[in-house]
């Protein structure tokens, strides 16, 4: 069943995707639906697409850096192509918060992360042209996105949302964190603030959800 567009004149995503009504949930104050526009999710699902996720020094997008990316190729029939994750040295050094949170030490970096640009040039040739899915979607394209811009390094690839595919597959729950509908799933392996174990847990996500809907 081909999910229904997403009108991002509307804040009705559910109604968009399955005729019933029903607000769609916000981040940073905006309805998903409109920062999404309108696309065809279920299109993009049955083709050959990418999960990208980032971990970052920080919450704040204006003021972090980028210390990990990872992302997965899928293809159809959402399955598990191919992987990719590399640390990245940050210009600033890590604080002992980020440290505890994710495990990611400053001597790590230090020793086996690689500067930005080379780590966003790999990341361009494993994902390619290629549509790339992310939870929370807005965080990860415009930290890549800005990060290619920086350095001159072209990176347009379109961004879909996995958090807009779990509400249209469970609207109305409490939370749309990617650790909740985790266990939600009933997922063993938890999403910890890693780039690699957040694609994979994305992937699980996204083939729960296509059965849902």
């Amino acid at each position: 069943m081909i999910l229904g567009a997403i009108y991002g004149a509307v804040c009705s995503l559910q109604a968009g995707i399955s005729g019933q009504a029903g607000a769609c949930p916000d981040y940073y104050g905006l309805p998903m639906a409109r920062r999404t526009g309108r696309v065809v999710i279920g299109d993009v699902l049955r083709g050959e697409f990418a999960i990208v996720g980032v971990e970052t020094t920080g919450k704040n997008a204006a003021d972090i850096e980028i210390m990990e990316i990872a992302a997965l190729r899928v293809g159809p029939g959402l399955v598990h192509d191919a992987e990719f994750n590399v640390l990245v040295k940050p210009e600033l050094a890590v604080s002992p918060a980020i440290t505890r949170m994710t495990g990611i030490k400053q001597s790590q970096l230090d020793r086996q992360g690689v500067a930005l640009p080379d780590a966003m040039r790999q990341l361009a040739a494993f994902v390619t042209r290629q549509p790339l899915f992310a939870h929370n979607a807005p965080f990860g394209q415009k930290m890549l996105g800005r990060a290619a811009t920086r350095h001159g390094l072209q990176f347009d690839n379109p961004f879909y949302d996995s958090m807009l595919v779990a509400w249209a597959a469970w609207p109305g729950l409490p939370s749309y964190q990617l650790a909740q509908l985790a266990e939600l799933i009933g997922l063993e392996c938890q999403p910890a603030h890693r780039a690699l174990t957040t694609v994979n847990a994305t992937l699980a996500l996204l083939r729960a959800a296509s059965k849902s809907i």
